[in-house]
């Protein structure tokens, strides 16, 4: 429905992010509206974050950090409760 000019938050409702819902419909525009659109969206947000969290962990303690802190990310140990 964004894709067609409807407000996201406003006039669509939607459970996620304003922000991730706008990305989701420009990607849609650039790749077609279909699951597999939908999935390598999905699958390169969480390649990138995945990597920034290494990154970031790295910078902070040592390689090691980095590693725990994407294998944590990349698992979802906090929504799996």
């Amino acid at each position: 429905m964004i894709i067609k000019g409807y407000a996201p938050h406003v006039q669509v409702f939607s459970s996620q992010p304003a922000h991730f819902v706008l990305i989701l419909a420009t990607f849609f525009k650039l790749f077609g509206m279909s699951i597999v659109s939908a999935r390598l969206f999905i699958v390169i947000t969480s390649i990138v974050a995945i990597m920034s969290t290494y990154l970031i962990a790295k910078r902070i303690e040592d390689w090691k950090a980095g590693v725990v802190a994407a294998f944590l990310l990349s698992v979802g140990w906090a929504e799996q409760r």
